[in-house]
């Protein structure tokens, strides 16, 4: 990474956002604190912020107040637009922000500066993980038929893959 770029010149923010309808047991606490652990482990990471309805009383942790409004429907372009909007009103200067989905819960080591680090050097706008798939995939159409990918049914040397997105 350009030394301009490295870890201690750029400003990136972990969001990590729990829905409205979420019941904070046990399990889902002991994720949040580990998913915190783990961005406080990065080098890349200057601080999180969890999207909540109600402050969970955490220590060190920035909190943003999710609005009733902001329910499981809102798109994750939006939540995050809305995320960055919070931010940036509460004196922060993001170079960039990181989505963290709490759900999963068996994140490869390291993933997060991995992914951070393919966004810095290559420029990009937007990065996440994915997952390489040789194996048919099949989808529901706009006739409310499923329709597979693709019909050729090749072997695995002669397809292409395909990759499913792992946001956060």
């Amino acid at each position: 990474v350009p030394n301009f770029l490295s870890h201690n010149n750029i400003n990136i923010y972990a969001i990590i956002p729990i829905n409205n309808s979420v019941q904070m047991n046990q399990n889902k606490l002991k994720s949040l604190n580990n998913l915190i652990k783990e961005t406080k482990k990065s080098k890349y990471i200057k601080d999180t912020f969890v999207l909540s309805d109600k402050n969970l009383k955490l220590n060190n942790i920035n909190y943003i107040l999710r609005k009733k409004t902001l329910n499981s429907k809102i798109s994750l372009r939006n939540l995050m637009k809305l995320s960055l909007n919070e931010i940036e009103d509460k004196g922060y200067n993001p170079y960039a922000l990181i989505y963290l989905n709490l759900d999963y819960i068996n994140r490869p080591s390291k993933i997060i500066n991995k992914v951070i680090n393919e966004f810095l050097i290559n420029g990009l706008d937007t990065a996440f993980p994915g997952l390489e798939e040789y194996g048919d995939i099949w989808y529901l159409n706009k006739k409310n038929e499923y329709t597979n990918t693709t019909s050729k049914m090749l072997p695995r040397e002669l397809e292409y893959p395909k990759f499913k997105a792992l946001y956060g």
